[in-house]
């Protein structure tokens, strides 16, 4: 599922609010996060990169990509975009597999 395209001017909000509906439609959204983030660490980690490095790359503190990761903190969607734009992947693909499994 890929959102619609719209202008760019506010593009990154509407893509923002496209995922947030398609998570908060799954009954069991909070495990759809836990697994999105399962998904996005192993990203992580089959590039090499340390969570320092992508945690700047996603203008979060690399404390939080921890707790996030070690599924001791939530993420909110924001946080979630940050990072998979960090890893240069597409948060809608990833939703869209993870909610095919």
């Amino acid at each position: 599922m890929t959102p619609p395209q719209y202008d760019n001017s506010h593009s990154s909000a509407r893509k923002e609010l496209f995922y947030y509906c398609e998570v908060l439609k799954n009954p069991n959204y909070e495990e759809l996060v836990a697994k999105v983030v399962r998904r996005l660490r192993l990203e992580r980690e089959q590039q090499g990169r340390s969570m320092s490095a992508v945690a700047r790359a996603a203008g979060i503190s690399q404390s939080i990509v921890s707790l996030i990761e070690h599924d001791l903190r939530s993420p909110t969607l924001e946080t979630l975009l940050r990072l998979a734009d960090a890893l240069e992947v597409d948060l809608g693909k990833l939703i869209t597999l993870t909610l095919k499994k």
